[in-house]
């Protein structure tokens, strides 16, 4: 039954599918990159810090991929505007393609690390402590844990809508980064933009 009260959630009923629970102890990152291939449709990211270079070598990799920044880097990104202009423009166009979004918070830090990646055939939710960057994924100095649980596409779980509901939440309390940009290159006519 559907609430009137748009504060309420939708009441699912239970269902009595199980997604197949895995974790992973990550002493080398390769372990973690070994996976991300495996699911080339859709990535969906929560971290609370994340790599520009990252972000570009895996949009090339997937159909469409969402990141969810946690950290306020939004002035950051304003100090790194005449350094990383081909890296934002590249991302900026993804995002005009409906391939690439990209949510930053707008004041309380998200610490959160939760990855929700997709395939043809399933659904893979992770969470643990591993964050999206260039040195998180290839530090050898590191021990990460990570837990996750596989759903295959066509069978409904409660578990998947409460995990999709929460990544829901955490990019509740973010806005689009590109509007800043845009307004970032408005205010630099002397960019040389290509359209």
């Amino acid at each position: 039954m559907l609430s009137k009260e748009s504060e309420q959630s939708l009441f699912i009923p239970v269902s009595n599918n199980h997604p197949e629970f895995f974790t992973m102890r990550i002493d080398d990152r390769r372990k973690f990159n070994r996976l991300l291939p495996k699911y080339p449709k859709s990535m969906k990211i929560v971290s609370c810090w994340h790599s520009i270079e990252l972000i570009l070598e895996w949009v090339e990799k997937v159909d469409y991929l969402e990141i969810v920044v946690g950290d306020s880097l939004v002035n950051g990104y304003k100090k790194q505007l005449h350094q990383k202009l081909n890296e934002f423009e590249k991302l900026y166009q993804l995002q005009k393609e409906g391939r690439f979004k990209i949510f930053v918070t707008s004041e309380k830090q998200i610490h959160s690390k939760l990855y929700i990646f997709e395939n043809d055939n399933e659904i893979v939710a992770l969470n643990g402590s591993l964050n999206f960057t260039k040195s998180g994924i290839e530090a050898k100095h590191q021990k990460n844990y990570i837990w996750g649980k596989k759903f295959t596409k066509g069978v409904k779980y409660d578990d998947l809508n409460k995990i999709q509901e929460d990544y829901k939440w955490h990019k509740s309390m973010c806005y689009p980064f590109f509007g800043d940009y845009e307004e970032l290159i408005a205010n630099n006519p002397e960019v040389d933009r290509k359209d």
